[in-house]
C-alpha cells in the first residue's frame, strides 16, 4: 500500500479482509483483523482459497492456488469468472506462509520493542494511596553506561515533560513515574532472557559487546532510559558501568546550556536539574570509554522553545500530537467512541456506583473526567506490583478490579490503539505507529541485503524476497554499513532495541490485528525475528519469514493459519503494509489541515457508532 495515494477508506476496505485459510479442520477469515470461524459446510464464493502443501525442503508453505469445485467438506469454492462482485478487490490481499524449523533456518535480525519496567504512579489522586510510602526506589544494581543522543546529534537532550513529572516527590522519597527497584530488576531479567536466547542458545549475537551489533532507541523519559540500561546490562554484563562522578558533569553541562527553570516550580534551578539524572538513569559515561553504546532518543534539533528548553521532537515510539496535530483531531473523535464503549459496558453503571461511593466523588466530576478509569487503574496497578495494600474497598474486590482494568483498557486503547472496526482506527494507527513500523520493515530489508553483501553473495538475488529492486537493495546495503560504522559489514546491526511505553505496545498489537482487551503489564515486549529458510533447490530465490513473539511467547497473527508464519513480503505488504509511513510521508500528512485533507478521512464532530 505504501506510495499509493488512495483514500484511507479504500485502503481500510482492502486491508480489512484477508485470505481464507483452509488448513486441517478449521476455516478462518480475517475479518476486520479478527479471526472469525466459519462452519465447515459454508461456501464463500467471493474469497480466494489457500491450501496447505509441502515443498521439497520439508517446509510446508501456504500459497494462493486456483480453487476448484469442492464438495461440502469445508473447503471453499471460488469461481474465477462468475459469482464475484466486479468491484471487489479482496482477492489482492493474499499471501505466502511457511512453517519454521529454527534448526534448519538462519536468523538474520531481531528487533525488540518493550514497555518500561514497574514504576511509581502517574496519578495525582493521592487519596488512593493515603498512608502508603513510595519507598521502592533507588539503585538496584550498577547499570551499563550509555551515551544518549537526539536524532539531531544533541547529547543528553532535556525533556521538559520528564522534568515536570519528576518534580513531584511522593511520600516515601520516590518521584512520580520513576522506575522502581522492581522495574530495574524486570529490565535486567529481560536483558538476561535476550542473552540466553540469542547469545547462549542461538549463538546469534557475539558473547561480548561489539560496537554496531546492537542498536537502541528510547523515548526521552527517565524510566524508559533506565529500563534500556537495565536491558543492556542483562544482555551484555561486560559493558562499562556508569560512574557516579560523571553525574555532576552532566549537571554542569546542562547549566552551561542555560536550561531555564520550569514555570510555576517552587524548586531552585540546581534542584530541578538534579531531578532527571538519577543514579539509575541518565548519568553520562566518560566520553572516551570504549564500547559504550550510543543510544538514540527524540529531542532537540538545535533550537529552543520560548521558555529556553530544548523541544522534544522526532518521536516514533508513541503518538505525539505536538508533532502531529492532525493526529489529535482523529483521536478526539476516537475519544468519543471510547466514552460510548465504556458506558455501554454491562458493568459500567455498577462500577461507577461503587467508585462514587469509595472515592466520595460527585457524579458530575466523575462523568467529566475522561481518564477516570485509567487514572484509578494506574494507581491500583502500581500499588499491587510493589506489594502495597490497596485502599479500603478495593483490596480483595476482584470483580471491581477486573471491571476497572477492562474499562480503563477501553478508555485508553480507543485513543492510542483503536480497533480497525473504529471509524478512524486505521488513520490513528498510521499517524501514531506508521513511522516505527516503516523502520522495522526497513531494518529487515537492509539486513537481508547487507547480510548477502557481507557474505559475498549476490545482493540482487538476496533482495528478491524483500520487495526491493536491485538498485534499492544495493543502496540499502551501502547505507546499512555506513549507519553501522563498518565498511565491511562485519559489525552490521543484528539486534535493535526500542524502549517505550504501554502506548507503544498497545497500538503495535492493534496494527497486527489483535483487539486490546487487557492492559499490557510492565515490561511487556514484542520481538520481531527475521529468518531465512533453506533453499528449495540450487539457484532458487531465498525465502524469508517473520516470527513475532509477545511476552516471550509466539504470537498467532490473525493473518496466519496456526503453525505457519508469514513470508517477509506478506508481513510487509499485508500485515503491517496498510500502516507504514515514511518520515517524509508522515510529515506531509501531519501538516495537512483537517478541513483540507484529501488523503485522510474527515473526522466528524460526533461519531455515530463505535463499530463498523
Amino acid at each position: 500500500m505504501r506510495g499509493h495515494q488512495l483514500p484511507i477508506g479504500v485502503i481500510a476496505f482492502a486491508s480489512g479482509f484477508s485470505t481464507v485459510f483452509n488448513c486441517g479442520h478449521d476455516i478462518y477469515r480475517a475479518n476486520d483483523r479478527g479471526r472469525c470461524p466459519f462452519p465447515l459446510n459454508w461456501t464463500i464464493p467471493w474469497l480466494p482459497s489457500v491450501t496447505c502443501r509441502a515443498d521439497a525442503s520439508a517446509y510446508d508453505s501456504m500459497e494462493p492456488t486456483p480453487a476448484e469445485a469442492i464438495s461440502a467438506t469445508g473447503e471453499l469454492r471460488w469461481p474465477v469468472s462468475e459469482g464475484r462482485d466486479p468491484d471487489d478487490n479482496t482477492d489482492t490481499v493474499t499471501g505466502v506462509f511457511h512453517r519454521l524449523n529454527p534448526q534448519h533456518a538462519k536468523l538474520l535480525l531481531v528487533q525488540v520493542v518493550f514497555r518500561h519496567g514497574a514504576r511509581t504512579t502517574l496519578s495525582n489522586r493521592s487519596e488512593l494511596w493515603r498512608g502508603q510510602q513510595w519507598d521502592v526506589c533507588g539503585e538496584a544494581y550498577q547499570a551499563a553506561a550509555m551515551r544518549l543522543f537526539s536524532t539531531a546529534g544533541v547529547e543528553n537532550p532535556v525533556s521538559k515533560h520528564d522534568l515536570r513529572q519528576r518534580a513531584v516527590v511522593l511520600e516515601g522519597g520516590c518521584r512520580k513515574g520513576e522506575l522502581t527497584l522492581l522495574g530495574q530488576s524486570q529490565a535486567l531479567d529481560m536483558g538476561r532472557w535476550l542473552r540466553s536466547n540469542y547469545v547462549e542458545t542461538a549463538g546469534f549475537l557475539p558473547p561480548t559487546y561489539q560496537d554496531g551489533v546492537v542498536k537502541a532507541r528510547t523515548t526521552n523519559i527517565s524510566r524508559t532510559i533506565a529500563t534500556l540500561r537495565g536491558v543492556l546490562t542483562g544482555l551484555y554484563p561486560d559493558l562499562p558501568k556508569q560512574q557516579h562522578a560523571e553525574h555532576q558533569q552532566q549537571l554542569q553541562q546542562r547549566q552551561q546550556e542555560g536550561y531555564a527553570p520550569q514555570p510555576g516550580s517552587q524548586l531552585p534551578l540546581q534542584q530541578q536539574l538534579q531531578l532527571q539524572p538519577q543514579p539509575q538513569d541518565r548519568r553520562q559515561p566518560s566520553l572516551h570509554s570504549p564500547g559504550v553504546p550510543h543510544v538514540t532518543t527524540s529531542g532537540a534539533r538545535g533550537s529552543r522553545n520560548s521558555r529556553g528548553s530544548l523541544a522534544d521532537l522526532d518521536e516514533i515510539l508513541y503518538a505525539d500530537t505536538r508533532a502531529c496535530p492532525h493526529l489529535g483531531s482523529f483521536q478526539a473523535v476516537s475519544r468519543e467512541l471510547a466514552r460510548a464503549a465504556v458506558r455501554s459496558d454491562p458493568e459500567y453503571e455498577w462500577a461507577r456506583g461503587e467508585l462514587l461511593g469509595l472515592l466520595g466523588m460527585d457524579p458530575a466530576s466523575f462523568d467529566s473526567n475522561r481518564w477516570i478509569f485509567t487514572d484509578i487503574h494506574d494507581v491500583m496497578t502500581s500499588l499491587a506490583a510493589h506489594g502495597k495494600t490497596l485502599p479500603p474497598g478495593f483490596e480483595g474486590h476482584k470483580r471491581l478490579l477486573e471491571a476497572i482494568d477492562r474499562l480503563a483498557t477501553k478508555e485508553f486503547s480507543a485513543e492510542v490503539a483503536p480497533s480497525m472496526r473504529d471509524s478512524h482506527g486505521l488513520t490513528i494507527l498510521r499517524l501514531s505507529m506508521g513511522r516505527l513500523l516503516h523502520i522495522l520493515v526497513e531494518n529487515m530489508q537492509r539486513s537481508v541485503v547487507a547480510g548477502a553483501a557481507a557474505a559475498g553473495g549476490v545482493v540482487e538475488t538476496a533482495s528478491a524476497g524483500t520487495g526491493l529492486s536491485a538498485a534499492a537493495a544495493t543502496d540499502a546495503a551501502r547505507s546499512f554499513f555506513v549507519a553501522a560504522g563498518s565498511a565491511d559489514g562485519k559489525s552490521r546491526p543484528k539486534m535493535y532495541l526500542y524502549s517505550g511505553h504501554d502506548s507503544t505496545i498497545m497500538p503495535l498489537l492493534s496494527a497486527m490485528g489483535l483487539d486490546i482487551t487487557k492492559w499490557p503489564p510492565y515490561m511487556s515486549n514484542l520481538v520481531f525475528e527475521l529468518w531465512q529458510l533453506p533453499s528449495r533447490r540450487p539457484g532458487a530465490e531465498p525465502r524469508y519469514v517473520v516470527r513475532v513473539l509477545f511476552n516471550r511467547e509466539e504470537l498467532s497473527l490473525p493473518h496466519c493459519p496456526p503453525g505457519f508464519l508469514p513470508s517477509f513480503q506478506t508481513f510487509q505488504r499485508e500485515v503491517v503494509g496498510p500502516f507504514q509511513l515514511s518520515a517524509q510521508r508522515h510529515q506531509e500528512l501531519c501538516r495537512v489541515k483537517v478541513d483540507h485533507d484529501g488523503a485522510m478521512p474527515q473526522p466528524k464532530a460526533k461519531a455515530a457508532s463505535g463499530t463498523a
